[in-house]
Parts: structure tokens; sequence; C-alpha cells
């Protein structure tokens, strides 16, 4: 479990136990923050002071690794891949982008998104991504955008009434 606070403080938890594991300062100073863990539980994310960019920290040392650069625009949404190697991140400059961590850089882009992606979920085997975008000017309307995640290809695009969170099932379903 992560938590930002409005000073910038991150923490990382263990639900389990109720303790802290770690606490670091980041210069996120914004009224909205955005966080990700990995499931391996060795990194998280945080979305950067000027909201284009993240910084990845290594949990168990509390070291920033590397900030990641969005191509432009405020990052609204953010997911590791299920083994914790890419990270996804979606922007109000409409562009997914997944990066490889070891490496802290961009491996793919996604095109062709018409509205900005609000969520996104990484299926449990890697190869599915979910985003789902919102209309700026009717917020009821949501759009689910399926992609290959290998080749950023968009295989389907579904209209759903308002939708506040996606998430796949272990089993795909």
């Amino acid at each position: 479990l992560t938590s930002v606070n409005s000073a910038g403080t991150v923490a990382a938890w263990d639900a389990r136990t109720r303790t802290k594991l770690r606490e670091f300062s980041t210069e996120v100073q914004l009224s909205e923050h955005s966080t990700a863990f990995s499931r391996d539980g060795r990194y998280v994310s945080v979305r950067g002071a000027s909201g284009g960019t993240i910084s990845l920290w290594e949990i168990d040392t509390g070291e920033r690794i590397k900030d990641l650069a969005q191509p432009a625009g405020l990052i609204k949404a953010q997911a590791f891949s299920p083994d914790g190697s890419m990270l996804l991140a979606g922007g109000l400059d409409n562009s997914i982008e997944l990066y490889e961590v070891a490496k802290a850089e961009r491996r793919l882009s996604f095109p062709g998104l018409s509205r900005y992606a609000k969520k996104i979920a990484a299926s449990p085997d890697g190869t599915t991504l979910l985003s789902a975008s919102v209309d700026w000017f009717r917020a009821s309307n949501i759009t689910i955008n399926r992609w290959d995640a290998g080749h950023g290809l968009l295989k389907k695009q579904i209209a759903v009434p308002a939708t506040f969170d996606i998430a796949f099932s272990p089993d795909l379903g």
C-alpha cells in the first residue's frame, strides 16, 4: 500500500501488519496525486511536481532511481506490468507510454486516443492493456480501450456509462 500527502511525502505500508515500511519525500506538491506500486513490492512510482514526470523509487532503500518524462501533458494514470518490469503512464495529452523500468527508458507509445486515459490496467499475463478515457465535455461518457500491450495496437473500444475504475480479474475474465 502506498500513500502520498499534499506535502509530497510518500509512505509504503505493510497492509497486513499496518506498519510503515518506508517514508520518503518528493517534490510532489499537487492537489491531486498519482502513485503506483509494482506487484513485486520493489518499486513505487509517483507523479512528479510538474505533473509531466514520473519518479521511480526503490522501496527497500528509499532511493529515487530515475525520473521518466512524459512527452507532454499532466500524467493522470499509471500502472506497473504484472512482473514489475514495465510502467504504463497516461497523460492529458491523450498519450499512453510504456517504460522499461530497469533501463528507465520509453519503449512504446500507444497512439489513437481521442481523450486522455483516466485509468490504466494491465492484464495478469501482461499481454493486454485497458485504458478508460473520459469525454471532457460529458464526464458521463467513458470509453474503455483494449490494447495489444506488446505492439501498442488498439484492439477494441467500448462506450460505457460513468466508470470510476477498471481492472482485470486474475483469470483474465
